[in-house]
């Protein structure tokens, strides 16, 4: 196994162990494919990939705005909790589905 230094903050002897018994399984034209594979190729090309796709998904745009949303709503968390004690009737179904809500998102 070889000790590959790279400029990422993680060990890389994993990956080299698990990058050889892959290439273990593989013809000769099929190791030449995967040769300049390294984690930092991997680690960038990801990086690059969910950067392009955040450009022009308006999936990721409106997480991007509901995520603040949810955010501010959370610091008001134990006003509405008071909030929905006092006025159990109507706030208390509301608030506690919404919580719920908020609490698996």
């Amino acid at each position: 196994m070889s000790n590959i230094q790279t400029s990422l903050p993680v060990p890389t002897q994993p990956w080299e162990a698990a990058k050889n018994r892959f290439l273990a399984g593989l013809s000769q034209e099929e190791v030449q494919k995967f040769k300049d594979a390294t984690l930092e190729n991997v680690f960038y090309g990801a990086s690059a990939s969910q950067k392009q796709h955040a450009q022009g998904s308006k999936a990721w745009m409106l997480q991007e705005r509901l995520t603040s949303l949810v955010d501010g709503i959370m610091e008001y968390e134990k006003a509405l909790d008071v909030y929905s004690n006092t006025s159990a009737l109507i706030l208390c179904p509301i608030w506690g589905s919404l919580r719920i809500v908020l609490h698996v998102s």
